[in-house]
Formats: C-alpha cells, structure tokens, sequence
C-alpha cells in the first residue's frame, strides 16, 4: 500500500535492495513472455509538509487511519509542478 507513512520505522537496505532485485527479476519475465509493463497513475499523495516546499499546492490533509496512523495528505494530480513523464 502507497498510502502509509511511518508504521514501524524505516525499511532494512535489504528489505529495499531485494525488492529492487526483485523487481528486475519480474520485468525480465515480463519482457521475455513478450509484455508491456504499464505503472500505475499517479493519483495525488504527497510527502509530509510538501506544502512548505511548494506554497501554491492546494493539500488536503487527510487525518488518521482507525488506530491513530496517519493517512498521507492528497494534492492534485494535476499539480504543475510534478513531472508528467513526457
């Protein structure tokens, strides 16, 4: 899930190395079978205080998850200052 921040500390380097090998290992096979990979969109979550950095971002602040976790605030997908990918 892309939408929680901070539930129990920071990832090991190795969780993260192994999941980019992983990956790697999962386009390949993509490839290979003769595939296209298509990502998922960009849909509006934002860094914690991304409104300090950027002052024109309209960020809704979404509060806490049941269990006191707090939900990672939304902007627009549209938002200029983000990339597009073209």
């Amino acid at each position: 899930m892309q939408n929680m921040e901070s539930f129990g500390g920071r990832l090991p380097k190795e969780w993260v190395t192994g999941h980019i090998d992983l990956a790697k290992k999962i386009l390949q096979r993509i490839w290979a079978l003769g595939m296209n990979v298509v990502l998922q969109s960009y849909y509006g979550i934002v860094p914690p205080h991304f409104d300090q950095k950027f002052q024109h971002a309209n960020v809704l602040t979404q509060g806490l998850w049941a269990g006191g976790l707090k939900r990672q605030d939304w902007t627009s997908a549209k938002l200029a200052v983000l990339p597009t990918g073209r």
